[in-house]
């Protein structure tokens, strides 16, 4: 038993028919089909994410194989094959919010799908100092979390009212609570 590997040379998605020949004249008396698939991404698991990336989302589409990679805008990211139309991608950060297109590569260098699959990455609060106030207002209240940009404006919302909200760092901001009694949804 032989073996020999060839390079199959670039092409559109067809399927062509390979011969064997040690000459270029003569070809073996049988030949096999050898299918050119190509990458189409159709859905992702979620739709939204952490601007500190780090979702896991599969991926589903077609022509899939072990060393493609998926695109979030401009952040690239390994995909985990899974089969021919499914794997697994990671969210990588992003450094505002932002909805993004999705696409994939054979080799993360080249020939990215185009697609009309976005992902959308959000704001993250994660703490609120303090939670509490004074009714007259006034106070200063301290936002963490993460993606807030410097060159973006904000507000502060408490129950229908909105006040603006300086960024202190992409993980801070902060704004003075207005006057009001009770409590309140804060976003």
């Amino acid at each position: 038993e032989s073996t020999m590997t060839c390079v199959a040379p670039p092409s559109q998605p067809k399927v062509a028919t390979v011969d064997v020949s040690n000459d270029g004249k003569a070809f073996a008396p049988y030949a096999v089909n050898y299918e050119y698939t190509y990458l189409r991404l159709d859905s992702i698991s979620q739709s939204e994410g952490r601007v500190d990336g780090g979702d896991i989302l599969e991926v589903t589409g077609y022509g899939f194989y072990p060393g493609m990679w998926c695109r979030f805008g401009d952040q690239r990211s390994p995909a985990q094959y899974t089969n021919l139309t499914s794997a697994f991608c990671k969210s990588p950060p992003q450094t505002t919010t932002a909805t993004v297109r999705v696409s994939l590569s054979p080799d993360g260098t080249r020939q990215w799908t185009e697609s009309e699959v976005y992902f959308n990455y959000f704001l993250e609060l994660t703490e609120l100092r303090p939670s509490e106030g004074r009714a007259i207002g006034g106070d200063d209240i301290h936002v963490f979390g993460s993606g807030f940009d410097q060159y973006c404006s904000y507000n502060c919302r408490f129950g229908h009212i909105l006040v603006p909200a300086i960024v202190v760092s992409n993980t801070h901001i902060q704004c003075s609570a207005p006057p009001g009694s009770g409590t309140v949804d804060f976003a």
